[in-house]
């Protein structure tokens, strides 16, 4: 695993993400930016808590709001994330992925999640 240090910087974030925050938090989306503010997911605060992080969000237009995705090079989305912290997608899923939770995470839940997930790599390594 590389950027451990990120992964858990994110997680302490999360763990104390302000609740006007927690509003514009949607597990299904990057990063979209419309009128009324921005949305992000838990890898698209990513950039809030670690803004010198390796990994960069391209935004393009689409449609009517500005939609984001992760990029590492050359690679896109769920590749990017993947390369960038030399983790496999199962795993990064497990962590960044609403399918994989009971019901839509709330933003200490990923916290917990992301920790755990260091905890156990770092134990089989």
């Amino acid at each position: 695993m590389k950027h451990e240090d990120e992964l858990l910087t994110l997680a302490k974030f999360l763990w104390n993400i302000p609740k006007t925050i927690t509003d514009r938090w949607d597990m299904d989306t990057w990063y979209e930016k419309h009128d009324w503010g921005t949305v992000r997911c838990a890898i698209g605060f990513l950039f809030v808590a670690v803004p010198e992080t390796g990994l960069k969000l391209e935004v393009k237009p689409e449609y009517e709001r500005f939609c984001g995705v992760p990029v590492f090079d050359n690679l896109r989305s769920w590749s990017a994330i993947s390369a960038y912290f030399d983790m496999d997608r199962d795993q990064l899923e497990y962590i960044f992925c609403s399918n994989y939770y009971e019901k839509d995470p709330t933003p200490r839940q990923v916290a917990t999640r992301i920790r755990n997930v260091v905890k156990f790599v770092n134990a089989n390594i």
